[in-house]
């Protein structure tokens, strides 16, 4: 299985990482015996594959501009065949006052690929969060471990970390920056401190790395959601941090120059 470098913050998502991203949701979703309540979860129909129908689930991640699609059947048990569709989504137009609306462009299909998948999962132990999934895709085994933080999944190898987003709908993503924690950056697991890259005046643009925390012998370089200026740092090198602690917080470089 290929891993995605650290200090890469773009690169195209393989086709392990996807499967077995999808491979964790699913498991996951079936272990917990009940449909998701959240309507904004990965888990989202569409007019081919809704999950109320039984067989059929669709799971969908964003890669850069790109979005894929998963469409997941059950063969049996805990394996499934897995029917991926890479597409290009149109960039945004911005609306004109008094102008008629674009006509809406529908996504280039760039990719097409299916696999068969299919493992187990275990929870870990609290004290070192996630699960330990064991997967096979198109008959090759691994064991890696998962977790899922806000809307991205974590996958943990041995050779370093993979970052998968999860789609958010557009009109999600406008509805309240301030409650999607666009303000402050959050490590996706419990871990420790292993160098901190910024300090309060600090202007960063977004994908810039503010933090270094090492857990389960693996470094997850944590980066800036968005543009703006360092308001405050809540950490230290050496310091014990879990998923619930905002180490660095951000304000708009107008808010900063308010404060001075």
């Amino acid at each position: 299985m290929q891993g995605r470098s650290l200090c890469a913050a773009t690169q195209q998502l393989s086709i392990d990482s996807i499967s077995q991203t999808a491979l964790f949701l699913l498991l996951l979703r079936k272990q917990s015996g009940a449909d998701i309540p959240d309507k904004h979860s990965p888990f989202q129909g569409n007019s081919a594959s809704r999950i109320n129908i039984a067989g059929a689930q669709a799971v969908r991640f964003a890669d850069g501009d790109t979005l894929i699609c998963v469409e997941a059947n059950d063969i049996d048990g805990d394996s499934f065949k897995l029917n991926i569709e890479r597409r290009k989504m149109p960039a945004p137009r911005p609306s004109r006052k008094g102008k008629k609306k674009p006509a809406v462009v529908a996504p280039q299909v760039l990719e097409t690929m299916s696999c068969n998948a299919s493992g187990s999962l275990r929870k870990l132990p609290a004290n070192e969060h996630g699960w330990m999934l064991t997967s096979r895709v198109n008959g090759c085994h691994s064991k890696l471990t998962a977790v899922q933080h806000k809307d991205t999944v974590h996958l943990f190898t041995e050779r370093g970390e993979v970052q998968v987003p999860l789609y958010k709908p557009r009109f999600v993503g406008g509805i309240n920056s301030l409650a999607l924690n666009s303000n402050a950056v959050f490590p996706p697991m419990t871990g420790k401190v292993e160098k901190v890259m910024c300090k309060p005046g600090d202007v960063v643009a977004k994908d810039d790395a503010l933090v270094i925390v090492e857990a389960m012998k693996t470094k997850m370089v944590l980066r800036a959601p968005r543009d703006g200026v360092v308001e405050k740092v809540s950490t230290s090198e050496g310091s014990q941090v879990s998923e619930k602690s905002a180490l660095v917080t951000l304000v708009e470089e107008a808010d900063a120059d308010e404060l001075d």
